[in-house]
């Protein structure tokens, strides 16, 4: 390929390029990218991260500890996979673990990032009672902080056919809304500044934010089959919610606190 996928290990992080970016994970916080480069333009600032919020008690964020283990899972001149975990720091009596895939391909400028989380207690429905270790979560979001990317007047921003100039100091959000009470209630919305812009059934949610001459485009898979899910711009950060704060178990049986 004229331009291979390269992986550096260096004493502080993994630096991966493929011609067209160059990406930086580092060892000493999980911050997902400390930085990444498109050309000559840095897309995401220092505040990019993982978010968890317990259901009670203040977020926390990967960045707080450093992870305990990078990999170097796959590499090779088509692709190259750095696999990284660790834990949120005082949650859960530190039995929150993350678990974060990063892949890179050569010569696209595309980064295709898998997350998960684990319990490391006890848990299941079988174990005598008290004995499970469950964790209650109201919210995960991935933020990724634009500071590097947006102007000072602002972005457009796309999202199922409808674009907005968003400023500085605007919100602007896509959310899919799971069934309450059944399957024909799921719904989507997209809001700027509160004013809804478009609304539906459901959405892919595919967003893309231009600015100058550069544009990122984000997509979160199965956006409405399988939960609420959103897609925040607010105070230069994109915040890809993977389990929304306002999202509900979709069930038509069951609610918060039930």
């Amino acid at each position: 390929h004229s331009s291979p996928v390269v992986v550096r290990d260096e004493a502080q992080a993994v630096i991966v390029t493929n011609g067209v970016l160059t990406l930086s994970v580092s060892k000493e916080q999980f911050s997902l990218f400390s930085s990444l480069r498109v050309g000559n333009q840095s897309i995401f600032g220092q505040a990019t991260g993982i978010q968890i919020f317990p259901a009670e008690g203040d977020p926390v964020s990967t960045r707080v500890l450093p992870p305990t283990s990078i990999k170097i899972e796959e590499q090779g001149p088509l692709r190259a996979v750095i696999k990284v975990s660790g834990r949120f720091a005082a949650v859960h009596d530190n039995s929150l673990e993350y678990i974060c895939s990063i892949t890179v391909f050569a010569g696209q400028e595309l980064v295709k990032v898998r997350l998960w989380l684990r319990n490391t207690g006890a848990y299941g429905y079988n174990l005598p009672q008290g004995q499970s270790q469950w964790f209650a979560f109201d919210g995960v979001a991935v933020d990724l902080d634009l500071k590097p990317l947006l102007q000072s007047d602002g972005a457009l921003v796309f999202s199922e056919g409808v674009d907005s100039r968003v400023g500085a100091d605007d919100t602007w959000r896509v959310a899919q809304y799971g069934e309450s009470p059944d399957y024909k209630s799921m719904h989507f919305a997209i809001e700027h500044n509160g004013k809804q812009l478009a609304a539906g059934h459901h959405t892919t949610g595919i967003t893309r934010i231009r600015s100058g001459e550069t544009s990122l485009t984000v997509a979160v898979r199965h956006f409405w089959q399988n939960y609420e899910k959103a897609i925040t711009l607010q105070d230069q950060r994109l915040s890809l919610w993977l389990w929304p704060r306002f999202g509900e178990w979709p069930r038509t049986t069951s609610s918060r606190g039930a």
